[in-house]
């Protein structure tokens, strides 16, 4: 771990007080929410240390656990339907999900190609959700890129979790799903390093781009359906 005096010194020249503010309170944030849930989500997953096949690294994020504060604002402003199916594409150690449960996802769904993440998101999950036998989940261990999507799958979440290329396939396999079983879906990006793959889809529309926490959230929509969206 970082000395906090040595980075907040260091984050203060780069970034200034505010994005450093943010950092910080994000930083306190993720590890309060462990401490708070019995949960193991906050500690950084470097590349190098990921568990997967080398080819796929060199498209792999790290993995960071989303921020539970920007996601609950991004989820409020998406106005999501009732009947709602949450995936997360490259899910990590499972903190979104487990963000989603709190705003009536009541099936939650993971992707995610490491092993050893895979195993920490189902323990997790299975400890924030020990008394609500309500939701179900699952993690799926697999590579996105080859992810074929289920019928009702409407919420899909990235957090930045790979490069374009994969992103691309995504998209493919949606299409494919939303012509087997045309639906309204919406797409929630947070991180957005790679929006030109969401903004170049022909079957997506940018419906709100929100800044929550100091960084922009793009909300998508299929171009069929396209209900309101409050950016407040």
């Amino acid at each position: 771990m970082k000395n906090p005096i040595t980075w907040g010194y260091a984050s203060l020249r780069e970034r200034g007080l505010t994005r450093t503010l943010s950092s910080a309170v994000s930083f306190i944030d993720n590890w309060w929410f462990d401490l708070r849930y019995g949960t193991d989500t906050a500690a950084v997953v470097q590349t190098p240390l990921l568990d997967i096949p080398a080819q796929v690294k060199a498209l792999a994020h790290e993995y960071r656990a989303s921020k539970a504060a920007p996601m609950r604002k991004l989820l409020e402003a998406a106005e999501l339907p009732e009947n709602k199916v949450f995936l997360d594409m490259g899910c990590g150690k499972g903190k979104a999900l487990m963000i989603a449960a709190d705003y009536g996802c009541q099936k939650l769904i993971g992707v995610e190609y490491s092993p050893t993440l895979c195993e920490r998101a189902r323990d997790n999950l299975q400890a924030r959700l020990k008394n609500r036998p309500e939701v179900a989940f699952e993690v799926v261990q697999g590579d996105a890129a080859e992810y074929e999507f289920r019928d009702d799958e409407n919420v899909i979440y990235f957090y930045n979790p790979f490069a374009a290329p994969i992103a691309r396939s995504v998209l493919r396999s949606l299409e494919r799903s939303l012509q087997r079983v045309p639906r309204q879906v919406w797409l929630l990006y947070y991180v957005c390093e790679f929006r030109e793959s969401f903004d170049e889809c022909p079957f997506l529309e940018l419906k709100a781009a929100p800044v929550f926490g100091g960084c922009e959230h793009l909300i998508f929509i299929n171009r069929c359906y396209l209900p309101r969206v409050n950016t407040a």
